[in-house]
């Protein structure tokens, strides 16, 4: 069950590849603030991007995953790779967390 006084915060992004200011900004972040956790999210299938290739997602789940290994306070989340909308974008996302909320906690 989900503490719903923890205070979260969200990095989302393509992650392709994540990188060393991707974890920094996300330090800073979490040091200058009183959040309790960063979920790193990496997205599905981004509205605003051009049709560059992207990485599969798995790959770029692991690539967050050992990027944020070494905080404890960073998590990774992969519900925007399965969220029901495509292409996703940031609003659709939310709505769709505030919808799922009632059942997860």
């Amino acid at each position: 069950m989900i503490n719903s006084d923890k205070i979260i915060g969200i990095m989302g992004g393509t992650f392709n590849p994540i990188h060393k200011g991707h974890t920094g900004i996300a330090r800073c972040a979490y040091e200058q603030s009183d959040m309790d956790e960063i979920l790193f999210m990496p997205s599905g299938t981004p509205a605003y991007k051009d049709n560059s290739p992207i990485v599969s997602a798995t790959d770029r789940c692991n690539m967050v995953k050992l990027a944020i290994k070494p905080f404890d306070y960073m998590s990774l989340s992969t519900i925007e790779l399965t969220v029901p909308v495509i292409p996703t974008q940031p609003i659709h996302l939310h709505r769709y967390m505030i919808h799922i909320r009632k059942y997860i906690l």
